[in-house]
């Protein structure tokens, strides 16, 4: 990235939404992403982005789950926060359960960046199993907090998961 592509995602408050979205086998869809703060490595996280002003959550879920995958939600459940600190990066995420969604997932882009420096490596199917034996620097920090999917899917709208990255 450019320092005025980066510039764009620090040293501010980002609002973001993501999706968890599950397949009839019980596997996670996960966007492989280039990582913002190790060179030439992979981040594992769900398909989403940041909340533009005056969208609502919601809005900007399906917005950037489509953007990114190709995928039309029809149906998503709040859960969760997750607070992301570190570096430059700061995030408030708000996680959804995703229960429907239409089409089949093919990688998209970020509209805010040029084709020459997309952050969207691919996506991908994980399960469970598959993601456990990730290592942890490479997947979003929820998966090392709950690992497993049945509970996942199952967290509290009124749970806040607080996680600091810089500890792990």
């Amino acid at each position: 990235m450019t320092e005025k592509e980066i510039t764009g995602f620090t040293k501010k408050i980002r609002n973001r939404v993501m999706g968890l979205i599950f397949d009839d086998e019980d596997r996670i869809l996960l966007i492989k992403h280039k990582h913002l703060l190790l060179d030439n490595e992979y981040f594992l996280l769900p398909p989403g982005g940041g909340v533009e002003f005056g969208e609502t959550l919601f809005e900007a879920l399906k917005r950037e789950i489509s953007e990114e995958t190709n995928l039309n939600i029809t149906k998503a459940n709040y859960q969760f926060m997750n607070e992301f600190i570190e570096g430059p990066y700061h995030a408030i995420e708000h996680f959804f359960h995703v229960e429907n969604y239409n089409g089949n997932p093919v990688m998209g882009t970020d509209p805010e960046l040029p084709e020459y420096n997309q952050m969207i490596l691919g996506l991908e199917w994980y399960s469970e199993i598959e993601l456990l034996n990730i290592k942890s620097y490479r997947k979003h920090k929820i998966f090392n907090i709950e690992g497993d999917f049945e509970k996942l899917k199952t967290i509290s709208q009124l749970t806040t998961v607080v996680s600091n990255q810089k500890n792990s």
